[in-house]
């Protein structure tokens, strides 16, 4: 078996829907469709239960899940430690996070890692931070930069580097009172743990805000609340960084709400690679 063809398989068990998968490996679905048929007939038992509406993995999927797993991370710990052979840590880490985190922390995360570390090639994909901890246990990156809640998933391992403020933000000219009098509605990012952080905010301050709308991303927050749609929560960093920060106010509070927790998280496992290694150990 090849290690190409467990890492399909393991896509698979996470979409469970085999047009997705054939997109995220860049298969034809009939290429997909022998891979599948090739694995079972190796294990001499049917992986997933499919049909032209669902597909369901069986028993013996799960079992020859566990394995992949096993033999997936053992390939990549093997891999990295022939690379670290020579003394030099070389290989390729996947790395995950939002674009207020490439901004924010990302630099500072790199810079001393390439300083120390030229042979390691990064893979940056950028996204919704709430996908963060989804990409990592579904072994779609290695190393994500994120905001983290007050508990951790069980399967992720996390350090904090550093806190990011957050920002309550008007339209220019317009004031707290236009929101506690629900003059001014409120637009909320559409999740995530600054959204979190503000509802628990206005419970404190026992003020409950007209809601406008929901919105993915701090940039089309900032811009909504620049074009005088509503008020909202964005990192301050967002706003000192973005070309509509000239239309839009920040409300001075008397109790701030409370910043974000910024750091490094990936799949705990029982043993890590060198790679893995330096983005926990190298930045402290």
């Amino acid at each position: 078996m090849e290690i190409d063809h467990l890492k399909i398989f393991l896509d698979l068990t996470k979409t469970l829907h085999f047009g997705k998968t054939s997109r995220n490996c860049f298969l034809t679905p009939a290429s997909l469709t022998r891979l599948i048929q090739k694995l079972e007939k190796e294990v001499s038992r049917p992986l997933f239960i499919r049909d032209n509406r669902s597909v369901e993995i069986t028993t013996a999927g799960v079992l020859f899940k566990e394995y992949c797993e096993d033999q997936v991370s053992r390939w990549e710990t093997l891999q990295d430690s022939i690379g670290n052979y020579s003394g030099a840590i070389t290989g390729l880490v996947r790395i995950y996070c939002s674009v207020t985190a490439s901004h924010s922390i990302l630099s500072e995360v790199l810079e001393p890692i390439k300083a120390k570390h030229p042979g390691i090639t990064v893979s940056l994909e950028t996204g919704p931070s709430e996908l963060t901890f989804q990409k990592i246990q579904n072994y779609e990156a290695d190393i994500g930069l994120t905001s983290f809640p007050e508990t951790l998933p069980q399967e992720i391992k996390a350090r904090d580097i550093k806190k990011l403020s957050l920002s309550l933000i008007v339209p220019k000219g317009r004031s707290m009172e236009d929101i506690c009098s629900n003059e001014l509605p409120f637009i909320y990012p559409k999740s995530g743990f600054a959204r979190i952080n503000m509802l628990r905010w206005f419970e404190i301050q026992n003020i409950a805000p007209r809601v406008y709308t929901e919105v993915s991303g701090f940039e089309g927050l900032m811009a909504l609340v620049g074009l005088g749609y509503g008020a909202s929560v964005v990192p301050t960093l967002v706003y000192d960084t973005n070309p509509m920060k000239s239309k839009i106010d920040i409300i001075d509070l008397t109790i701030p709400i409370e910043s974000l927790r910024l750091g490094i998280c990936c799949k705990k496992k029982k043993t890590y690679s060198p790679i893995a290694g330096v983005f926990f150990t190298d930045n402290k």
